[in-house]
C-alpha cells in the first residue's frame, strides 16, 4: 500500500533492553505514500477484510488475538456457545484402544472449568456426523436455497481461471530464453565482456527459476481446480437426486457453513452443552443435539443405557462389562422380579458355588479321618496332624464364608447407609490399584442376583451392600483364625492364612464400593428419563 506506521513496539528501559508491543503506551505515527506500493490500496483494503473477518471474535481483552488456523477442517470454525471463544482441537487418551480425537473450549483449557462451566468436549465424530444431519434437513427441508448455495460452492472453489497466468508466464519464459540466447551471441561476439555477460545471465536465470517455479504452481492449482470441478458435478448430482452425503466431506463443509456454535441456552434459559447450531453462509441455521450422533464407548461401560428412551425397551449389551457376572437380556420389562419371582426350584450353581461346596465336604472328611488318627493314638505322624489343621482351616473359611452368604441376605440392609457412601479418597485408591482392569475377573457366587432381566437397578444396589457387609463380616472372621495358635501353636501359619483370606475379601469389597456408585448413577438417570417421557 506504500503507508508506514511507526511505534509498533517501545522499548521499556535501556538497560535491559526489553521491548514490549505498544498498545497505547507510547505515541505512534503513521504516514502515507511513504514509499512504492508493493500491491495497490484496493488489494490490500480487500485483504483487510478478509483478516478482520477471519479474526472476528477472536480478540482478547489485552488487545492480541487466537490464532487463525485452517489445518483441520473445525479449525476456527467452532464458537462456544457459553463465552464465545474458539475451540481446540486435542488428542485424549493417546497410544491406547481408547483414543479419540475431541473440540473444547480454549478459555476452560487455559483458564479453567471455573471461566466456562457448561461447556463440554465433543469428539470430532459427533462433529462429523451432526453436519452430515445438518445438511440432510437442509437438503429436504429448504430446496430453495439450494441453488443458491450451489453457486456459492462454485464460487469458492473456482474463483480463479489460471490458465490466463499460465500462458502468461509462457511468453515471459520464452522472452527470457530467446534474451539468453542473445546474450551468449553479445558475449561470442565480443560486443560484451565476460563480467556484464556474467552479471546479465545471472539475473536472467534467476528470473526464469521464478518464472519456471510460479508456472509449476499454477499447474498444480489448475489440477487440483479439476479435480474440484469434477467433485461440484458430483455434489450437484447428489444434490439434484435428492441423496445425502454418507460420509463427512471437508471441501463441502468449508464450502457452505460459516461457523459452528457448541453449546448454548434452550428457549427456557437453561444451558444446553449439548446443542449445535450450524450457521451456513446462505445466513440458514438450524439446530442438532449432539447427544444422538455420539460414537459408540469404546469400554462399553453402561453403553446399553444409551439408546433406551425407556426402562422397558429392549438392551443391547450385557452389563458384566461394568459387573461381574451382571446378565442382561433384550427381554426386559417394567416389572421388576422381586426375590419372591426367582425360580427357586432345580436351581443350577455357579462354577464357583460348586467349588465351595465340594471343597466344604471334601475338607470335612480329611480334616476328621485325621484328628481321629491324631487324637486316638493311632498314629502319631506330624504329617497327619497338619493335614487336618491345614483342611479344618480351609474348611473354617469357607463354611463360615457360605453360612454368612445366607444370612446375610435376609438381614434389612439398604444402600443409602452412610457406611456404604463411596469416599473421596476410594477414587484416587481405585484409579491406582487399576479396578476397572481387573473387577470383571472377580468371581460371582451366586450370578443370579446380579440378573437385570429379573432385578431393578435398586435391588441391585441393595444387594451389592449386603454382598459388602458379608464380606466385611468375613474379615473379622478371619482375624478370629489367629486365635487357633492357643490350640496348635505355629502362629507364622494362622497369620499367613489370616492374611491371605482377609486380602481373598477384600477383592469383593473393593469391587461392590466401586460398582455401586455407577449402578446409582444409572439408575437416576433412567429415572429422568422416565420423568422425562
Amino acid at each position: 500500500k506504500g503507508d508506514i506506521r511507526q511505534g509498533k513496539t517501545f522499548t521499556v528501559d535501556p538497560i535491559s533492553k526489553r521491548r514490549l508491543d505498544n498498545f497505547g503506551e507510547e505515541d505512534q505515527f503513521y504516514m502515507s505514500e511513504h514509499h512504492e506500493p508493493i500491491i495497490s490500496a484496493e488489494d490490500f483494503e480487500a485483504a483487510q477484510q478478509i483478516r478482520m473477518k477471519r479474526a472476528a471474535n477472536r480478540f482478547q481483552p489485552n488487545g492480541t488475538r487466537e490464532k487463525y488456523s485452517r489445518k483441520y477442517a473445525f479449525s476456527s470454525m467452532l464458537e462456544c456457545g457459553f463465552c464465545g471463544s474458539g475451540y481446540s482441537r486435542r488428542s485424549w487418551h493417546a497410544g491406547s484402544n481408547y483414543h479419540k480425537i475431541i473440540w473444547q473450549c480454549i478459555t476452560t483449557i487455559r483458564m479453567g472449568k471455573k471461566d466456562c462451566m457448561h461447556s463440554k468436549a465433543i469428539q470430532e465424530t459427533t462433529l462429523e456426523n451432526a453436519f452430515l444431519e445438518s445438511y440432510k434437513l437442509l437438503c429436504y427441508n429448504n430446496s430453495d436455497v439450494l441453488a443458491e448455495m450451489l453457486e456459492r460452492i462454485e464460487s469458492t472453489l473456482c474463483s480463479t481461471d489460471n490458465s490466463k497466468e499460465i500462458a502468461r508466464l509462457d511468453k515471459q519464459i520464452y522472452a527470457l530464453e530467446k534474451k539468453k540466447e542473445k546474450l551468449l551471441d553479445m558475449h561470442l561476439e565480443d560486443v560484451i565482456d565476460k563480467e556484464t555477460y556474467e552479471k546479465k545471465l545471472a539475473d536472467v536465470t534467476g528470473k526464469l527459476e521464478k518464472f519456471n517455479n510460479e508456472r509449476f504452481e499454477f499447474l498444480n492449482s489448475a489440477e487440483r481446480t479439476k479435480k474440484i470441478k469434477t467433485r461440484l458435478n458430483n455434489f450437484r448430482k447428489v444434490i439434484s437426486e435428492h441423496e445425502v452425503l454418507e460420509v463427512f466431506d471437508r471441501c463441502v463443509f468449508e464450502s457452505i457453513v460459516d461457523k459452528v456454535i457448541v453449546g448454548g441456552y434452550d428457549e427456557d434459559g437453561n444451558p444446553d452443552p449439548k446443542m449445535l447450531t450450524f450457521i451456513y453462509k446462505t445466513g440458514f441455521t438450524n439446530e442438532i443435539n449432539s447427544e444422538n450422533h455420539k460414537p459408540e464407548r469404546k469400554n462399553g461401560r453402561a453403553k446399553e443405557f444409551m439408546n433406551l428412551p425407556s426402562f422397558a425397551n429392549e438392551t443391547r449389551e450385557k452389563l458384566a462389562k461394568l459387573l461381574p457376572s451382571f446378565q442382561l437380556s433384550d427381554t426386559c420389562r417394567i416389572r421388576s422380579k422381586t426375590r419372591k419371582d426367582l425360580p427357586m426350584k432345580n436351581k443350577p450353581l455357579s462354577g464357583p458355588a460348586i467349588f465351595m461346596y465340594s471343597v466344604i465336604v471334601l475338607t470335612i472328611v480329611i480334616s476328621a479321618i485325621c484328628f481321629t488318627l491324631h487324637y486316638s493314638g493311632i498314629s502319631e505322624n506330624a504329617i497327619v496332624l497338619w493335614t487336618g489343621i491345614i483342611s479344618f482351616m480351609i474348611l473354617y473359611h469357607f463354611g463360615l464364608r457360605v453360612f454368612m452368604g445366607n444370612v446375610t441376605k435376609k438381614w434389612n440392609i439398604t444402600y443409602t447407609h452412610p457406611w456404604f457412601v463411596q469416599r473421596k479418597f476410594e477414587k484416587q485408591l481405585y484409579k491406582f490399584l487399576k479396578v476397572r482392569k481387573w473387577k470383571d475377573k472377580v468371581l460371582t457366587f451366586e450370578p443370579e442376583m446380579y440378573d437385570f432381566e429379573k432385578r431393578t437397578l435398586e435391588q441391585l444396589a441393595t444387594t451389592m451392600a449386603k454382598s459388602e457387609t458379608d464380606h466385611w463380616i468375613n474379615e473379622i472372621i478371619s482375624v478370629v483364625s489367629i486365635f487357633f495358635v492357643f490350640i496348635w501353636g505355629c502362629p507364622a501359619a494362622f497369620l499367613i492364612s489370616a492374611f491371605a483370606a482377609m486380602i481373598f475379601d477384600a477383592q469383593f469389597i473393593i469391587v461392590q464400593r466401586y460398582n455401586r456408585p455407577i449402578v446409582l448413577r444409572l439408575a437416576n438417570r433412567k429415572s429422568k428419563q422416565l420423568q422425562n417421557a
